[in-house]
């Protein structure tokens, strides 16, 4: 994402403003760390080269099947972010998004 011009409070922890951090959560085999940090790695990459982010948001609360395909279709940064992903870091779990999204195009 963008670099950011106030403190950001992750887990109780709080980080300064920042101009390329990557705060990583630990989500364990299903996104290990270096798929995550791949995929926020392309989110700065798309920033410093003048992409508007266009992520449309979780709907924690719906179908997760449903809100994949939202999620990733919807948004030309997100759908890139995976697809960049995939390239350097790939799982089971990123080769299955994407066989969804890919499936509904």
């Amino acid at each position: 994402m963008a670099p950011w011009k106030e403190s950001q409070i992750v887990e109780g922890v709080e980080f300064e403003p920042s101009n390329g951090t990557i705060i990583v959560g630990e989500w364990g085999d299903r996104m290990p760390t270096e798929s995550i940090i791949a995929h926020e790695w392309r989110h700065h990459w798309q920033w410093w080269n003048g992409w508007d982010y266009d992520g449309i948001g979780w709907d924690v609360n719906g179908d997760y099947d449903a809100n994949i395909k939202d999620y990733f279709l919807r948004s030309k940064s997100e759908i890139d972010a995976l697809r960049y992903e995939e390239k350097r870091a790939s799982t089971e779990h990123g080769e299955w998004l994407l066989s969804i999204c890919d499936h509904n195009q």
